[in-house]
């Protein structure tokens, strides 16, 4: 069962790879901090 959500998890991440600039800039965080929307 868990294989078909495999392609919406791949999604996900690129989605928010995609935006951490954008997050970076908005919340006026530095690049050490980025790593936490990914992370939860």
């Amino acid at each position: 069962m868990i294989a078909p959500a495999q392609p919406l998890q791949v999604l996900d991440d690129s989605s928010v790879h995609i935006a951490l600039p954008s997050i970076q800039d908005e919340l006026a965080v530095t690049p050490a901090h980025l790593p936490w929307p990914v992370n939860v």
